[in-house]
């Protein structure tokens, strides 16, 4: 039986596991950015929530 993850490390370890190349590219990138790096990510997501 097919049980889904629950835990971020459950959800992360899937994605990684899985077969979506382009999902793993973005974990990977994301785990190496810096705090500048993150402000900027911060950023965008804060523009695109106002957007709606």
């Amino acid at each position: 039986m097919y049980l889904p993850p629950d835990t971020d490390d459950e959800l992360v370890d899937a994605v990684m596991a899985g077969e979506n190349d382009f999902a793993k590219k973005v974990f990977r990138v994301f785990a190496k950015l810096d705090d500048a790096g993150w402000q900027v990510i911060k950023r965008i997501v804060e523009e695109l929530s106002q957007e709606d």
